[in-house]
């Protein structure tokens, strides 16, 4: 992984072979990383995708999880990163296959098959999220 400052961006790129769940905990550690961070934007290409839909009953959430082996164009990969939470970092990908079909959710996890790179637009504002009508949302 190489990540680059200017001013409040991150410009991460992740390496073929990575993790994305690794990468993605390494970031939030990394020292240039402030409290939140939203994912702008990324492209590039993954593989091995496991991703997950969420199941809302009442103050359970459960994801309906499902593996792809790909590779696949990255389409839309967005999400949040909120270094003080227990799972610090929520993101939702769109991924295309070489028959221009496609396919996403909740991103549990996958390893790069290109490269990844991501703009990241960061913060110090603390954000957490909490329970609000059985839902785990944004306490702003």
């Amino acid at each position: 992984m190489r990540i680059r400052r200017e001013k409040d961006i991150l410009f991460v790129v992740f390496e073929k072979g990575e993790k994305i769940s690794e990468s993605m905990m390494k970031l939030v550690e990394d020292p240039r990383m402030e409290e939140t961070g939203v994912i702008l934007t990324a492209l590039g290409m993954i593989k091995n995708v496991e991703i997950g839909y969420g199941l809302y009953d009442g103050e359970t959430v459960k994801y309906e999880n499902s593996f792809f082996s790909g590779p696949f164009e990255v389409l839309g990969f967005s999400g949040f990163i909120l270094k003080g939470e227990e799972k610090p970092y929520h993101i939702h990908v769109y991924l295309g296959d070489k028959d221009k079909k496609a396919v996403g959710g909740h991103l549990v996890d996958g390893e790069v098959h290109t490269f990844i790179e991501m703009a990241i637009l960061i913060s110090n504002a603390r954000i957490k999220r909490e329970i609000s009508d059985g839902l785990p949302l944004l306490n702003l």
